[in-house]
């Protein structure tokens, strides 16, 4: 015999809460006996061992050579798996049986309601969904590379389906057995307990019931309207979420706003036009604010001056108008110019090769000029920088960028201020001047250079369309052999 009789013997006493005078006492030994026990110095006779398994409901073998603990912590895991299984079945074996005695009435508005319930969940599952994706887009994991990103969102689409999909599972259950399972299993205790009264009464006849009666599940005295007020506010929880989630969006509109507002006074020495933007993003910020402020009093149960937000929205509505209208009137009041405001032209030389081509544009002038090479003239607004590049295919590419911004939008704001509009602020066209046989030829290089890139691009989609009936073709074949493979396998079972 080893040490774990010892150990054993110590994890009875202390689970059963007795002292070693109180173990001694039912067993029927002394005090000193247990202490020996429980040291190691002595063991009990094969008689005592089997009292204690009796008495404390234990194995000969576990007791003498197991940790009893833990054989009784297996014993309690299958005893608790083996409830959740038969829990498990004895729901649906009580839910099967409701729903067949319910009368037909009862079953529709019960397969109604379950509807309602599961739409209701669903909805509220996906406006969720929609908030913590716009979360998760404008967070920093917004920043990261796309491939990455779509992966983390492939991953938290499908835990986020899991758990909603459980939770709601677990919901309905929840309410399925509150409202209907528990008032099933209460009238068919009430019909036993009737059945054994009548049996009890009638002593030499036994009464039987050939077919059980169809019961209402949920009778009229048990009013509809608690559900019908939970199912409210469920969804009104889902709303208010939604609510919340444009309230987010109206907040970021509001600081745009502030932002025209100080920009506008970039535009003050226009008068009226000044004027009218100046009062248009005031009031589009106060609706705002309104609007703002009655949806968060909404989320959050707050009572609300509705009269004063009403009045402001209407009042910022009627000044939005206005403002729209002083803009107009301000607008006549400014020249527009069609013509460049400060023209510049910038020249390039380019010798002449039999390949060489440039990139066709709508605003290219060809003129004939004797000279061996080329030479391009790029009339562009002042503050336009032109380039250009010849690739390995002696393809010249002419283009054009603002290089200062500050300054462009600078001089915008200046323009503006002195009521003039240009139109022609990207202003750009190319004169080529080359003699009359390179001219044609940079004509046919041209032509040429465009066909084989439609001939390229034909045979590039000719390519993808036969690649594509491949892909079928093998697919199909990949149907046809695991259907075959399927068979073989029967075959090879019988």
């Amino acid at each position: 015999m080893n040490n774990n009789f010892s150990d054993n013997i110590k994890i009875i006493r202390k689970e059963h809460n007795l002292s070693q005078e109180q173990l001694a006492e039912e067993l029927g030994v002394s005090r000193q006996a247990i202490s020996k026990w429980e040291s190691g110095a002595a063991y009990p006779e094969m008689d005592k061992i089997i009292t204690i398994c009796k008495k404390y409901n234990c194995n000969i073998d576990d007791l003498l050579h197991s940790d009893i603990k833990e054989v009784k912590g297996e014993e309690e895991t299958k005893k608790n798996i083996n409830n959740y299984i038969e829990g498990f079945f004895q729901f649906v074996t009580d839910s099967v049986n409701m729903f067949i005695r319910m009368k037909f009435w009862s079953k529709m508005k019960f397969l109604f309601e379950q509807f309602v319930i599961a739409l209701i969940l669903m909805i509220g599952g996906k406006i969720i969904y929609g908030i913590l994706t716009t979360i998760m887009s404008h967070s920093l994991l917004g920043m990261i590379p796309v491939s990455i990103y779509s992966r983390i969102e492939s991953f938290f689409e499908a835990i986020y389906i899991l758990i909603a999909f459980v939770v709601a599972v677990v919901v309905m259950v929840r309410i399925f057995k509150n409202r209907y399972l528990e008032y099933y299993e209460e009238v068919v205790e009430e019909q036993k307990e009737e059945k054994t009264s009548r049996t009890a009464k009638n002593d030499n006849a036994k009464i039987t019931f050939k077919e059980e009666s169809k019961i209402v599940v949920r009778n009229s005295k048990d009013s509809d309207y608690h559900l019908l007020r939970g199912l409210f506010k469920i969804f009104l929880f889902f709303v208010k979420l939604a609510v919340l989630q444009i309230e987010i969006g109206l907040c970021i509109a509001l600081v745009f706003v502030g932002i025209g507002l100080s920009l506008s006074f970039l535009v003050s020495k226009t008068g009226i036009f000044f004027l009218g933007c100046f009062f248009g993003c005031l009031s589009s910020g106060i609706a705002l604010a309104a609007v703002i402020i009655l949806l968060f009093n909404f989320v959050f149960n707050r009572k609300s001056n509705k009269k004063l937000i009403i009045w402001s929205f209407v009042g910022s509505i009627l000044v939005i108008g206005i403002s729209i209208g002083m803009v107009m009137i301000g607008s006549l009041q400014f020249e527009l110019v069609d013509e460049v405001k400060n023209p510049k032209t910038d020249e390039y030389v380019i010798e002449m090769n039999d390949s060489l081509l440039l990139r066709d544009r709508e605003n290219i002038e060809y003129i004939p000029e004797e000279r061996e090479n080329i030479r391009i003239e790029y009339v562009v607004d002042e503050h336009l920088t032109t380039n250009y590049t010849l690739n390995n295919d002696n393809v010249i590419q002419l283009y054009s960028y603002t290089e200062n911004e500050w300054a462009y939008m600078k001089n915008i704001l200046k323009d503006l201020n002195n009521k003039r509009i240009y139109s022609n602020r990207d202003y750009e066209t190319i004169r080529v001047y080359a003699s009359a046989a390179n001219l044609e030829k940079l004509h046919n290089n041209q032509t040429a250079y465009y066909d084989e890139q439609q001939r390229r691009e034909e045979e590039m989609n000719a390519l993808r369309e036969e690649l594509e009936e491949t892909k079928r073709e093998l697919e199909e074949t990949k149907i046809e052999l695991d259907a075959k493979n399927q068979e073989l396998e029967l075959e090879t079972e019988e």
